[in-house]
């Protein structure tokens, strides 16, 4: 699991994994081979991720859109 929730790191350049995350949920949410088990799985793994950074994450980032859109 991803323990890094930092949009932009300094030596590297943008990494927002969370957005990417969500990014990844959503495309995968819309294929057929894609079950609705796996949708909850991938959904309930991200709750837990955001729960494990703290509230903080949403109030500090502009990925919060596409987490939400997902």
């Amino acid at each position: 699991m991803e323990n890094d929730n930092r949009g932009f790191v300094e030596e590297k350049g943008w990494a927002h994994a969370f957005a990417h995350g969500a990014d990844l949920i959503a495309s995968a949410s819309r294929s057929v081979y894609f079950q609705e088990i796996e949708v909850v799985q991938c959904l309930e793994a991200t709750r837990r991720a955001l729960v494990d950074v703290g509230g903080s994450y949403m109030e500090k980032r502009d990925d919060s859109r596409r987490l939400a859109q997902t």
